[in-house]
């Protein structure tokens, strides 16, 4: 039979001790943040793909078809070398680098870190 009783917490796990870690100095975390910045812009730019690609479609008056396909395709061969582009910039390997050296650092000292959830902060988008 099932009870309401309060999971007990686990207590708290020191600190993983990486010996491969290797602390970064502040140029490498400087070209590490220039770089995360520039893959999310490129995730920025991605939210408004769909909407750029059907804006063509909304034209009033609609334009003749010869028109409205070349627009559309002019418009869906751009969001398709977006995705390109970010899914280059995410899989190269100096993202690979500053991704893994931050999942290390988490596991060696992430004691405080807690979780980035946008309704903490409603201007992110901005």
């Amino acid at each position: 039979m099932a009870t309401n009783r309060p999971a007990a917490k686990a207590a708290p796990r020191p600190p993983v001790q990486d010996l491969n870690f290797e602390e970064w100095n502040e140029e490498q975390l400087e070209a590490a943040l220039a770089k995360l910045t520039e893959v999310h812009l490129k995730l920025r730019s991605l939210r408004s793909a769909i909407p750029r690609m059907v804006q063509p479609l909304t034209n009033e008056p609609p334009p003749p078809p010869e028109i409205l396909h070349a627009k559309a395709q002019s418009t869906l061969l751009a969001a398709m070398q977006e995705v390109k582009s970010f899914r280059e910039a995410i899989s190269n390997e100096e993202f690979r680098k500053v991704s893994e050296h931050a999942a290390a650092s988490r596991r060696r000292n992430g004691k405080n870190i807690k979780p980035w959830k946008a309704r903490d902060e409603p201007e992110w988008a901005n």
